[in-house]
């Protein structure tokens, strides 16, 4: 499910709204309140609001369509996205997606090397199978091992431990737009 948290730009309003292709009125409502408004939807569906003022003006609808977890497993991943070099041996990593674990933990960087997934030596293994090995339900953990890269290591690192530098990072799996937040709609 997800929890919709509907508000008034102005005070002193009532909110209604319908779920179903109907505009929302005083008789044909789902939910209404005072501003701010929390509605949850179990599915996937359309949320039509308007605001009434104490002289029972109406705004226009606004319309928002939700879109929530079918209930099906979905695969949940960490926010890298994985190069193989030409050699097929070496896997760094080429982008790190905003917002996802890896970009929040913070710790690994662009074309850092990837070592392990989980303690399963990564050399040999194709890309796909690295990426079904990235992800998993949401809310587990997985642990890599990765090498930093020269580029990337502290700036008073010696040469030696910029080029040796590894290290373990634990993620936690995440959705991208987990449905578990609230969401703001403004009126």
């Amino acid at each position: 499910s997800i929890k919709v948290k509907v508000r008034s730009v102005r005070k002193g309003t009532r909110i209604l709204c319908t779920t179903d292709e109907s505009t929302p009125s005083e008789q044909n409502h789902r939910a209404s309140g005072p501003s701010p408004l929390l509605v949850e939807l179990s599915s996937s569906e359309t949320l039509r609001a308007i605001c009434v003022d104490s002289q029972g003006r109406c705004s226009e609808a606004t319309v928002e369509r939700y879109v929530c977890d079918s209930g099906q497993e979905q695969k949940a991943g960490i926010g890298l996205l994985l190069e193989r070099g030409n050699d097929s041996e070496h896997t760094t990593v080429k982008q790190i997606k905003p917002g996802g674990a890896a970009d929040v933990d913070g710790r690994i960087k662009v074309d850092d090397a990837l070592l392990k997934i989980d303690g399963r030596d990564v050399k040999g293994l194709s890309l796909s199978t690295m990426v079904k090995l990235t992800q998993g339900r949401r809310g587990t953990q997985i642990s890599l091992l990765l090498r930093r890269h020269p580029d990337n290591a502290a700036p008073d690192a010696s040469a030696a431990e910029a080029e040796e530098e590894v290290y373990a990072v634990t993620l936690t799996r995440v959705m991208p737009g987990d449905a578990s937040k609230v969401r703001n709609v403004a009126l």
